[in-house]
């Protein structure tokens, strides 16, 4: 059985065993003593100890691959500790390895009595707090509505109508094309009366040609109905004038 044993062995083993008296390579007890010596865990505690103690979870580690690590450690860290040490052991080093705070704290007020529930309640939290994460927020807008929504603004926005739309003549400048509301010249046209703010000069303008000037006062506007617009307005002062001092309006 000695010399099967040797046999098998490959690279640094066999180099360990070259070191033995050639009287003791035939003796099994004394090649597996060797070996145990050399590669055994027994006189590797405390390195095993430390590893164990300074395990963290990697980055991208998962929790399960961070248990069965921690498994393997323990084992060869504390031989000759109990079960019920191993347990504590490996349930609190668990908790300690967890990356993320909120789920550690999660997993420590969960009070779990093994190293198996302390993994459930982790998986179970970090199942959540990863759904939680790729899950639209409730100001969350698609990019569709956003683009109809862009385009309404812009529209509403606009200081001039769109080309085409209004053939009609503007009620301000008797121009055409555009109407009152977005006649170019009516901001400039206004002009505050006395330094004093909202109040303007009156600007009028003719219905019959659209220009600045009263219909009465149009050129345009033949003589006779010139006169016919002028003795209506006459008429109407006049019919003024006749009222009753109870019946005219009173003045502010």
């Amino acid at each position: 059985m000695a010399m099967q044993l040797v046999w098998a062995l490959k690279g640094p083993a066999l180099e360990v065993l070259n070191q033995l008296p050639a009287a003791q390579r035939c003796s099994y007890s004394k090649v597996t003593a060797t070996l145990e010596r050399r590669y055994g865990y027994q006189h590797q505690t405390e390195v095993f100890r430390t590893r164990f103690r300074a395990r963290l979870r990697g980055p991208g580690e998962t929790l399960t691959r961070l248990a069965q690590d921690l498994e393997v450690l323990v084992r060869r860290a504390y031989p000759e500790a109990s079960e019920e040490m191993i347990t504590i052991l490996l349930r609190d080093q668990f908790v300690d390895a967890i990356d993320n705070q909120q789920l550690r704290i999660y997993v420590q007020q969960a009070h779990p009595k093994d190293l198996q529930e302390a993994l459930a309640r982790g998986l179970e939290m970090e199942s959540f707090l990863r759904t939680t994460r790729e899950r639209p927020s409730g100001n969350y807008v698609p990019q569709r509505v956003k683009a109809k929504k862009g385009a309404v603004q812009k529209a509403y926005s606009s200081p001039s109508p769109p080309l085409g739309e209004f053939r009609g003549k503007c009620y301000s400048c008797g121009q055409q094309g555009h109407t009152k509301r977005y006649c170019p010249q009516g901001s400039s046209s206004r002009k505050a009366v006395n330094g004093r703010a909202g109040q303007y000069q009156y600007k009028p303008c003719c219905w019959n040609c659209g220009q600045g000037h009263k219909m009465a006062e149009c050129a345009l506007i033949s003589p006779r109905d010139s006169k016919e617009a002028g003795g209506n307005g006459k008429r109407l002062v006049e019919g003024v004038e006749r009222q009753p001092e109870s019946q005219r309006p009173q003045s502010a």
